[in-house]
Order: structure tokens, then C-alpha cells, then sequence
């Protein structure tokens, strides 16, 4: 009797010792709307259409932009930056090039297309650490060789291949003003440069490094918009009010708007711009 009652206590303590299952899901993916905090800030243009529309260009805005990577846009490796990567084959709009690039957002929900004027009092304000990281053209084109820019000399044709990394745009006059990044032939790497519909062209850094941070802050107010650059590694610093034209209906734009076509430069061309932090106000 005593050893039937033991073995019954000892088979319930078993039963009670028995580990629970339990079941854990996968962390949710990194995507550059959560490293970068969009904050209902910006939609993605990019260079690539849909199935059911292979030709036109696709934006994708909130909710979807918050899940949202791809091939042409996502986190790097490192998951300090996003990678806007646009290739010479990509879908244009009317511009004639393929960009990867986000366009200024607003309301509750990031849906609505941000618009605001230039003779604003209160300041729009864009600040953006990135870097260019690469251009590419591989090829043998009217007597000169294109090459990996950090590691092949080449030789360019004008007009100079350049990627534009942050814009302002009006939806009735067009590009306002661009930041570029321009190839400046054998030897010579980047400049980094300004154009201004109103004040022309202006260098930021004559001999920037690829793959080098920089900030860039943009502050817009009373016609005016106030430019500082700063990069990060060789402490060039540049700053400038650059005077507005008057319009009601401007916005921001950064990324990749790469300045080559399928017409110049080989298929596998392409720019790519890491961005590492961005907000606007």
C-alpha cells in the first residue's frame, strides 16, 4: 500500500514538473519608415511600377510606407541609414529620370500632399544627414570609359552625371532648388553644389568624398530659404540665404534622382544615396 501511494505521488509530481510549450513570433523587420521615424512625413517615389501599372511610377504613402521595403529601398547593413537606390533603367515621371525619393507628406494620417508657401512667416524646416555614396557607369561611350567613381579613373561627357539629393519643388513652377552631388571627371570625385532657379549655382564642397555624412538644414521663411551644410568628416562648412520665387504651393523632396538615362549611359548605371537621419517642419 505505502509503495503504490509513493509511486502515485511521484508520478504527479512528474506530470506537474512538465515543461509548458510556449510559442514566440519573429521581431517585425527593420524598414526605413521605422529607422528614419517618418512620422506621417513622406511618401516613396519609386523607379518601378506595379503589376497592374508596370509602367508608371509607384508611390507608396502611409499605411502602407510604414511595412513598406524593397530592392530600391531599404535598411543597410549596418542599420544606421537607408539606402535610395536608383537604377539608369528605372520608370520616369516627366522629368526623363528614374529617382527613388521621398516627397513631403502631411495630415493625420500622411496621406494628403504637403503644399506650403514661400512668403510663409513661420519657418519649413527640412534637416537631413546622408551621404552619396556611389555613382556607377560602366561602359565605353563616344570615346571615353566610364567607371566606378571610388575606384576607376573615368573621363565624362557634358553635361556632368550628377544625383540630386534633396529638392524643392512647386507644383506650378517646377524644381525651385536642388542639391546635387556632381561627378567632376578624371580624378576629381564630388562637388557638392546648389542650384537656384532665382540665384543660379553655388559650391557647397568643392572635393567631397564619397560615401562621406554631411548635413544639410533648410529653413524656409519670407521668400527666403536659408541653406547650412556641413560635412561630418572633412568639417567643411558652408552657409547661405538664397532669395525664393513667390509661389503658394511648395514642398520638399530627398533621395535618389539620378541623372542619367538609358540614352547616355549603359543599362546597369545607377546612384545611390544612403540617407541617415530626416525630419521636416
Amino acid at each position: 500500500m505505502y509503495s503504490q501511494s509513493l509511486l502515485a505521488l511521484c508520478l504527479v509530481s512528474m506530470t506537474a514538473a512538465a515543461p509548458v510549450a510556449t510559442t514566440t513570433s519573429a521581431p517585425a523587420p527593420l524598414t526605413p519608415s521605422k529607422l528614419l521615424n517618418f512620422n506621417n512625413s513622406w511618401a516613396i517615389q519609386l523607379p518601378v511600377g506595379t503589376a497592374a501599372n508596370p509602367t508608371a511610377v509607384n508611390t507608396i504613402s502611409n499605411p502602407a510606407l510604414i511595412t513598406f521595403t524593397s530592392p530600391n529601398f531599404y535598411v543597410n547593413a549596418a542599420k544606421t541609414g537607408v539606402v535610395f537606390y536608383t537604377p539608369n533603367t528605372g520608370i520616369t515621371l516627366s522629368g526623363g529620370h528614374p529617382r527613388t525619393e521621398l516627397r513631403q507628406m502631411t495630415g493625420p494620417t500622411g496621406q494628403a500632399y504637403a503644399s506650403w508657401k514661400s512668403a510663409d512667416s513661420i519657418p519649413h524646416q527640412l534637416n537631413v544627414t546622408a551621404k552619396v555614396r556611389v555613382f556607377k557607369f560602366v561602359c565605353v561611350h563616344i570615346f571615353n570609359t566610364y567607371g566606378i567613381l571610388e575606384n576607376i579613373q573615368v573621363d565624362f561627357v557634358q553635361p556632368t552625371r550628377l544625383v540630386i539629393f534633396s529638392q524643392i519643388i512647386s507644383s506650378s513652377l517646377g524644381c525651385e532648388v536642388s542639391f546635387r552631388a556632381n561627378q567632376l571627371g578624371v580624378g576629381k570625385g564630388y562637388a557638392i553644389a546648389v542650384c537656384s532657379r532665382t540665384s543660379g549655382c553655388y559650391t557647397l564642397e568643392a572635393n567631397y568624398a564619397a560615401g562621406t555624412l554631411f548635413t544639410l538644414q533648410l529653413s524656409s521663411a519670407k521668400n527666403v530659404l536659408s541653406v547650412s551644410y556641413k560635412n561630418l568628416v572633412s568639417q567643411v562648412v558652408w552657409k547661405k540665404d538664397i532669395p525664393l520665387t513667390v509661389a503658394p504651393d511648395f514642398v520638399y523632396k530627398a533621395g535618389s534622382y539620378c541623372q542619367v538615362t538609358t540614352d547616355t549611359d549603359p543599362a546597369d548605371a545607377y546612384c545611390q544615396v544612403t540617407i541617415n537621419a530626416i525630419s521636416v517642419v
